[in-house]
């Protein structure tokens, strides 16, 4: 009888795992078809990317538009700041707090990360965003502590992107 609960057990945990799927959170729009819908969403931004480099699907799925890992140049308070994606997709889930920009710094102690942005204007050729920056002292690439967050509202050209990402 033991046995035979046993061996139900085990087989049931493996047969689950055999049909365990994983999950998407994360949808797509592209740049031209955003709309007021989009103002006051919490968004991901994808900036635009060189295609003549990759082979263009003739179906596109997400993983389409934010595999490759982009970088843009934006002026943020007058500054000239570097943004790089950095994109958490999986063989079989996507989620979408798992994606952010990383403001571009050379001390290895500090991270700047984007991973709050809000659509709060839309303009023919551009859009305002509002975005949380939140500051990390690092070590060994991980994070050890949070230190002060910073709110910024910055124009974006629709030109530097090809889409964003938003929450299923």
């Amino acid at each position: 009888m033991r046995f035979s609960l046993t061996l139900i057990i085990i087989v049931w945990f493996i047969g689950a795992n055999c049909f365990a799927q994983g999950s998407w959170d994360i949808g797509y729009v592209e740049i031209d078809s955003l709309n007021s819908d989009h103002l006051n969403t919490q968004i991901k931004l994808d900036f635009k990317h060189d295609w003549v480099e990759i082979k263009q699907p003739e179906k596109k799925g997400i993983r389409h538009y934010v595999s490759p890992k982009d970088t843009a140049y934006l002026l943020i308070n007058n500054q000239k700041t570097v943004l790089i994606e950095r994109r958490a997709i999986y063989v079989d889930h996507g989620s979408f707090n798992d994606q952010y920009l990383e403001i571009e710094n050379y001390n290895e102690a500090l991270s700047s990360r984007i991973y709050d942005t809000e659509i709060i204007q839309l303009e023919a050729d551009r859009i305002k965003v509002r975005v949380v920056i939140k500051n990390y002292k690092m070590k060994n690439e991980k994070i050890i502590e949070e230190l002060e967050s910073v709110i910024v509202e910055f124009w974006i050209d629709k030109e530097k992107l090809d889409g964003i990402m938003i929450k299923l």
